[in-house]
């Protein structure tokens, strides 16, 4: 990281001194002793104690917060259970393969024109009307996709959601 990008946490002083000695970003400043910067630097500039000071606020600010093992393995858990259940709309599908979703890979393949594109447009589409906050990312080879088609679809299962939502 740049240590200009650090100004005003460190003085921009002392980020244009550290610029003229040739310590331009936070591996510059972190990875050599702070007595051979010092040694550097223009009298008068900082003290020994000040630079030291601002090379551990750099090393915070350019560091990555610190997370015990324990408390990842809870945050990921955490996101397995809340993973989303895709449904197909089609009930018997849905229970045979306890839905979409989840921390799993799911392969549709088929014959040409044999639905492929449809279920799984209607699987995301679900997923949206279902969770409005929710994002899906469509990568489109053929040319096929109709943005305008989706948005109907999308509506129809959107009042689908509102008219099974208890008043």
């Amino acid at each position: 990281m740049r240590l200009a990008a650090l100004v005003p946490s460190i003085s921009a002083e002392l980020v244009s001194s550290l610029d003229q000695c040739g310590i331009r970003t936070d591996t510059d400043l972190v990875l050599k002793p702070a007595i051979e910067i010092y040694r550097q630097l223009p009298p008068k500039t900082i003290t020994l104690y000040d630079l030291e000071q601002a090379v551990a606020r750099v090393t915070e600010l350019a560091s990555a917060p610190g997370i015990s093992g324990s408390d990842m393995l809870i945050i990921e858990t955490e996101k397995q259970n809340r993973a989303p259940f895709l449904s197909s709309g089609i009930e018997t599908l849905d229970r045979l393969l306890d839905g979409f979703g989840g921390c799993r890979v799911v392969q549709i393949s088929g014959d040409k024109q044999s639905g492929k594109t449809t279920l799984v447009l209607n699987i995301v589409l679900r997923h949206l009307a279902e969770f409005s906050d929710g994002n899906i990312v469509w990568i489109d080879t053929t040319g096929d996709f109709s943005a305008e088609q989706a948005a109907n679809i999308l509506d129809l299962f959107t009042s689908e959601v509102k008219t099974r939502l208890p008043a």
